[in-house]
């Protein structure tokens, strides 16, 4: 329950971050999406969104067998060592650990009809700086029949969230939520 609770709320932020973007004057460029937010080749669907000081957002689906190892190594470094750490703590929710070493994980999304099984990875890093990169990783699956454990996704789907955070955005959305301290 934590989990899809998880997700929803990672997939609300990046909602807000859609909804609160300024207009967009039509003779301006956007904003250049930062290096860490990969777009493979073969992406398709893509989707970028941002404003020039607020976060940056790119959404995609990209066709790679689970548990897209390939593509998770090209993330991880895309992501500067140099410069970004994993986070241990959830940035928004800091009583739980951060995403990034729990690996795959499955729940029952009871709010499609039919109902699906979804497989998840997040992964959130942060700079000394407060900014933060979180990346969203999800396949839907159809549920399997009953009795039936389901350790894979039935496709290879996969839909991806990434975001770009700024300091200044960080510190508001903590203030907002009543979270006091460092992102670690």
């Amino acid at each position: 329950m934590i989990r899809a609770a998880f997700w929803s709320l990672s997939l609300g932020m990046l909602a807000v971050v859609a909804c609160n973007r300024t207009s967009v004057e039509i003779d301006r460029p956007a904003p250049e999406t930062p290096i860490e937010l990969l777009v493979p080749s073969g992406a398709t669907e893509v989707k970028r969104d941002g404003k020039d000081s607020g976060p940056r957002v790119v959404r995609y689906t990209v066709h790679v067998t689970y548990p897209a190892e390939s593509l998770i190594s090209s993330i991880v470094g895309s992501v500067s060592r140099d410069r970004w750490r994993p986070l241990e703590r959830d940035w928004l929710n800091p009583e739980n650990p951060a995403g990034y070493g729990r690996g795959w994980e499955s729940f029952t999304d009871a709010t499609k009809n039919p109902h699906t099984m979804v497989h998840v990875r997040n992964m959130e890093w942060h700079d000394d700086s407060g900014n933060v990169i979180s990346y969203g990783l999800k396949y839907d699956s159809a549920l399997p029949a009953v009795g039936v454990a389901v350790s894979v996704p039935d496709n290879q789907n996969l839909d991806v969230h990434a975001a770009f955070f700024p300091a200044a955005y960080v510190v508001a959305m903590r203030k907002q939520l009543g979270i006091t301290g460092a992102v670690r």
